[in-house]
């Protein structure tokens, strides 16, 4: 009689091939301090932050996925009508190289790089408003429930017509606040 005897392991030291020649803190941080740090970002509005390496690399597939989608970074603006000022377009160089690195092995560079802190901010994005429109409705959030949409009609007060060249939005708790639409009732959306 024989016996079979069969070791099955969970776990594996098989590891994605590095093919990029792009790293994460000397080519790929930069690129996600700058078109996703405002949201990405410890206590940000996004789920999650990418502002380290070690946060980066569990999210790099997803965010590969997100940038060649379309849907990041979010701004549905006609890329054909003029510039419009707090735009978040990204470069086809920029993301080629966000999309080799998360393709081709996720590498960190040199580990001992000092890269800067990288922190919510608390301020305007696009500087002081001329028009604040202030949010009056208190929103909560249940605990326990995942998303909360809430659509709110808010008046400008304004007597006279006004130019719109920007709109920028300041939550009272980013770390809630996932996506929020500004447009002008029955007009074009002006901000995501």
């Amino acid at each position: 009689m024989s016996v079979l005897l069969l070791a099955v392991s969970e776990h594996t030291d098989a590891h994605k091939p590095v093919t990029s020649k792009y790293d994460y803190n000397r080519d790929v941080f930069p690129l996600l301090q700058e078109h996703c740090g405002r949201c990405h970002v410890e206590d940000g509005a996004a789920p999650m932050s990418l502002m380290t390496y070690k946060d980066a690399v569990p999210c790099a597939q997803s965010v590969r996925d997100e940038l060649t989608a379309g849907r990041m970074p979010p701004w549905p603006i006609d890329p054909t009508s003029p510039p419009v000022k707090g735009a978040h377009p990204i470069r086809s160089r920029d993301l080629d190289m966000i999309v080799v690195w998360a393709s081709g092995g996720t590498p960190e560079g040199n580990p001992d790089a000092k890269l800067p802190a990288v922190t919510a901010k608390s301020e305007w994005e696009l500087g002081p408003p001329d028009v604040r429109i202030p949010i009056n409705v208190e929103q909560t959030l249940a605990a326990g429930s995942l998303e909360k949409t809430a659509d709110l009609l808010l008046p400008t007060n304004l007597t006279d017509a006004r130019w719109v060249k920007a709109a920028d939005l300041m939550p009272g708790n980013a770390a809630i606040v996932r996506d929020a639409v500004i447009s002008i009732e029955n007009g074009p959306v002006l901000a995501l």
